[in-house]
């Protein structure tokens, strides 16, 4: 099984099926001067010389989410419905899987297994791959297990979009990391309503809270930070202004 190449261009886009799970990688890279100007790139690459961001994420098949979702990434791409896209997306191959592939990864329906720097697209595509140390037909089930954001979401939760178990389960350890008991304690003394329709993939504290949240997160100017784009922008990947209503 090999890769295959969506995007080559200022973008290099890549997907292969991960063995028989029926999901995805997908490796993408992303210039950092572009998204976050040159101080921020070198900050998050820590070189000024390997400014090219490398990720490999795990991107569900549509088989694997419920039709709501499969209709919040097709709406965001331009199609009515998911009726709409199938009749008029064929193109893009059989079962429009590598299309719906490419939506989800850039709708943010993924999870993210390990990023890298590099000189070239082609360079940190390789690195990012080679560090990651991962068995790209085996079973993906460690990284859909494993904490992958502040909230202490697992990688099934971000899919699901669950964010309630999280916090729960962050209330109810009694020796939970502090960086639970910092989420569940903002839980507690500080609330806002947010559709939660309203939400995207990216930093949460950023999208609830507004640009004022970044002041003291420890993650900010680091690959791990999922607020980058909104932080240049003012807006989240669904082109709504922070803080979100």
């Amino acid at each position: 099984m090999t890769w295959k190449t969506l995007m080559d261009g200022d973008t290099l886009l890549k997907v292969r099926k991960a063995g028989k799970t029926g999901y995805w990688w997908v490796l993408q890279s992303t210039d950092l001067v572009s998204c976050c100007g040159e101080t921020e790139a070198a900050e998050i690459s820590g070189s000024k010389r390997m400014l090219i961001l490398g990720e490999l994420t795990l991107v569900p098949g549509k088989i694997l989410v419920s039709d709501k979702q499969i209709k919040s990434v097709v709406e965001t791409y331009g199609w009515s419905d998911k009726e709409h896209w199938e009749a008029t997306s064929s193109d893009f191959g059989h079962d429009n899987e590598l299309c719906w592939v490419e939506m989800a990864n850039g709708y943010g329906l993924k999870v993210l297994v390990n990023t890298a720097c590099g000189a070239t697209n082609e360079s940190a595509l390789r690195k990012t791959l080679k560090e990651a140390c991962v068995d790209l037909d085996g079973p993906v089930d460690h990284h859909l297990d494993k904490t992958v954001n502040r909230l202490g979401q697992t990688g099934r939760e971000h899919l699901a979009d669950d964010m309630d178990s999280a916090l729960n389960r962050a209330a109810c350890i009694d020796e939970a990391s502090d960086e639970q008991r910092l989420m569940a304690k903002i839980s507690n003394t500080r609330m806002r309503q947010v559709r939660q329709s309203n939400l995207s993939a990216e930093c949460m504290l950023i999208q609830v809270w507004g640009p004022s949240s970044c002041d003291t997160c420890e993650v900010r100017g680091t690959p791990q930070c999922g607020g980058q784009n909104i932080r240049k922008t003012g807006k989240n990947e669904n082109g709504l202004e922070v803080p979100v209503s």
